[in-house]
């Protein structure tokens, strides 16, 4: 009996809070419901699209591999450097003797030169230790420029050299203890130049080019005069020759080819001397200009496109193989979800921007589309305020639309 009067007291105040809990529940979903927009928006960015194919394919130059002798080789250029015919590229020293000797011979030749020039500007010269002072910040200067460029070759080799000459010349004073430092070095240089004698052979450019160290055994394999007849099954599967050389090469002809298979859709899009540009995968160089040197041979749904350049040699002297894309056209706006893409009551592509609360139509040109995107560019419209602008807020889907709708 108390039970049922306990339940009789209790009932109504349980009811009371399922009322107030249905009510808060109500009032949170509506809450959710105002505060949750009805539609998905983006952000405006400018792009630039490729319209590109991908391919694999070799390089094709007019290489000469440098002769090969036995002894201590020491080499004169670095990958890249031009090299003028009859230049010697390496010396060639019998043993490490001899290449001892021929160093000191070069170390003790900069030290009389550096002696001459002291006992030449005399002691006290105060024009001359200025002159020396401003040619030694000028050499620091370029060698800095030279390591801020990350380019360290023979140029700052040499330029490392004179600098260590200027900075002795500026220290050395003409008396007594320079001229018997002098004498002591050319009789030294005396005795090396009669042992060094017939010691070394130089290697002498036989042409003029690029010097390149890497000889892979394609030189006399794709050449210029042979890369015609080459065939879609054969780009990846030709064999090296059994060229070797220590010496390295050089790359005798400023132009140079790249063969590449292409899906014959791709080559029917070009035409023979078109420009196109080349992007070389896994390459930090910039994009290459090249043109539709040859469209050659095909076989099944493959065909040979050969690209000639003379550009940027230097950046691909120890490459032979690469995979790149051919660029057709690039295409650069503004890129937007298709699913943004609208057609308003007059026929006009465009779309909607939130621009405060309302939504407001903007047209647009699309120039390029792939996959779920567009590229477009904004229509110039009579109103400034109606022009499609990177930053703006893209309606991407809402239902149904229109021009200065309030958005939730």
């Amino acid at each position: 009996m108390k039970k049922k009067q306990k339940l009789k007291k209790y009932l109504p105040m349980a009811a009371l809070v399922l009322v107030a809990l249905g009510i808060l529940s109500f009032i949170g979903l509506e809450l959710y419901r105002v505060m949750t927009p009805d539609y998905v928006t983006e952000t405006a960015e400018t792009y630039v699209a490729d319209d590109s194919v991908g391919v694999s394919g070799f390089f094709v130059r007019s290489e000469t591999v440098l002769p090969e002798l036995d002894g201590l080789k020491v080499l004169h250029f670095r990958e890249g450097e031009k090299v003028g015919k009859g230049q010697a590229v390496a010396t060639v020293y019998r043993n490490e003797e001899s290449l001892a000797l021929q160093q000191e011979l070069n170390d003790l030749s900069i030290r009389e030169e550096q002696l001459l020039y002291a006992l030449s500007v005399g002691e006290g010269n105060t024009g001359t230790a200025l002159r020396l002072d401003g040619e030694i910040l000028d050499k620091l200067k370029t060698l800095r420029s030279y390591l801020a460029a990350d380019n360290i070759s023979a140029r700052s080799d040499t330029v490392i050299e004179s600098l260590r000459t200027l900075v002795l010349q500026r220290e050395f004073r003409a008396d007594g203890d320079t001229e018997e430092a002098l004498q002591a070095v050319e009789s030294r240089l005396q005795q090396l130049r009669s042992q060094v004698s017939g010691a070394s052979q130089s290697i002498l450019a036989p042409v003029s080019g690029i010097y390149s160290a890497v000889v892979d055994g394609y030189e006399s394999i794709l050449t210029p005069d042979t890369m015609v007849e080459l065939t879609p099954s054969l780009i990846g599967h030709v064999e090296p020759g059994s060229e070797a050389s220590e010496t390295g090469k050089l790359i005798s002809s400023s132009t140079w080819y790249y063969a590449a298979a292409m899906p014959k859709e791709a080559a029917s899009r070009l035409r023979k001397n078109n420009a196109v540009t080349l992007r070389f995968i896994g390459r930090a160089t910039e994009d290459v200009r090249c043109s539709v040197y040859e469209l050659g041979k095909t076989d099944g749904d493959s065909q040979v496109v050969i690209f000639s350049s003379n550009r940027q040699l230097a950046n691909f002297s120890v490459d032979r193989s690469l995979s790149c894309e051919v660029i057709f056209k690039s295409y650069e706006g503004l890129r937007v979800s298709k699913k943004a893409l609208r057609v308003n009551e007059e026929g006009q592509s465009g779309v909607y921007c939130m621009v405060g609360l309302t939504a407001r139509f903007k047209p647009v040109s699309i120039v390029y589309s792939s996959g779920d995107y567009a590229i477009v560019t904004a229509d110039d419209p009579s109103r400034e305020t109606l022009r499609l602008r990177e930053g703006d807020t893209v309606i991407i889907s809402a239902g149904e639309l229109y021009d200065g709708m309030v958005m939730n």
